[in-house]
């Protein structure tokens, strides 16, 4: 595992969300006209999202045998089987987390209190539209959900890009 580079690596899978969302979401468009059976647009851009997270994060910094945690809800386009696309076969043994900028604190931007980034776990960029989340440019935010939920209710929060760092850690 080549955990220096993380943050470099993030920022180059996030401008690549940056770069190619539009063409996402005209090739949703055609796929929603002919397709018998459309997907949701979050669905279809979980799994090209997640494709983009093997090549550009997992590639650059796991050795053969290690594998991350997926990127937002994964790929779906095999739901019966594997929310990763590649190397379905190897089992995560690493976790993406969010830690604050020495200095910084934390805000959840939208409940306006401030949070521990330790009792969530890093679930994808976002961007904040006022009231909620949404999958769309900048992507300038980072969607965390709650650890160890009961009962699949969970909350979810969104922090600034610019408060946190990334560090890679061992499932």
């Amino acid at each position: 595992m080549n955990s220096s580079i993380i943050n470099s690596v993030i920022e180059n899978f996030r401008q690549a969300l940056i770069s190619g969302v539009d063409q996402v979401e005209n090739s949703y468009e055609i796929y929603q006209r002919e397709a018998n059976y459309a997907v949701s647009y979050d669905d279809y851009f979980d799994d090209w999202a997640q494709c983009l997270w093997e090549l550009l994060v997992e590639r650059t910094i796991c050795s053969p045998l290690e594998r991350i945690t997926v990127y937002g809800a994964g790929s779906d386009y095999n739901p019966n089987q594997y929310s990763h696309v590649f190397f379905q076969e190897v089992e995560e043994s690493h976790e993406i987390i969010c830690r604050v900028k020495k200095g910084l604190t934390a805000v959840d931007v939208i409940t306006g209190k401030n949070v521990e980034l330790e009792e969530y776990q890093f679930m994808r960029f976002s961007a904040f539209d006022g009231t909620w989340f949404k999958l769309s440019r900048p992507f300038d935010h980072v969607q965390l959900d709650e650890r160890d939920a009961f009962g699949g209710h969970y909350q979810q929060i969104l922090i600034p890009l610019n408060l946190v760092e990334f560090e890679v850690i061992k499932t």
